[in-house]
């Protein structure tokens, strides 16, 4: 068995498969900074006084020497936990950026799939005739 793609074919479900995906409406994200400026903004926000404060207090006997197990390591665990809280982090789930209206995740999928095609092609293309 042969399996013949023409190139017609082949623009045509790549047209239908961005056609698809350009009638969707992009949802507005918000602006997507560099990486540069993200270090540069995060670099703003760190206060010496503040950092030292909390190396103080790692290192205070209040953790009564941090070993494992102990219940120093507990105090400190419970202390970084509390920090942890108060950090305002970036959500993994929702879509950081976009490219004519789908997300990273969209394309990966995307290129998974035609060469999950192609692959296939080259096996039943290399399969051998049967002689009836």
């Amino acid at each position: 068995m042969k399996l013949n793609l023409s190139p017609a074919l082949s623009v045509t479900l790549a047209l239908c498969v961005c056609g698809a995906q350009a009638a969707r409406p992009a949802p507005k994200a918000p602006k997507v900074q560099t990486p540069a400026q993200v270090l540069e903004a995060a670099a703003q926000k760190i206060d010496a006084d503040d950092l030292l404060d909390h190396i103080k207090m790692l290192a205070s006997d209040e953790f009564e020497g941090r070993a494992p197990g102990s219940h120093g390591e507990a105090l400190m665990v419970d202390y970084l936990q509390e920090q942890l809280k108060k950090m305002i982090l970036v959500r993994c789930d929702e879509a950081q950026w976009r490219f004519l209206g789908l997300s990273l995740a969209g394309y990966n999928a995307l290129i998974s799939l035609a060469m999950a095609v192609v692959a296939l092609w080259g096996v039943l293309a290399k399969r051998p005739q049967s002689q009836a």
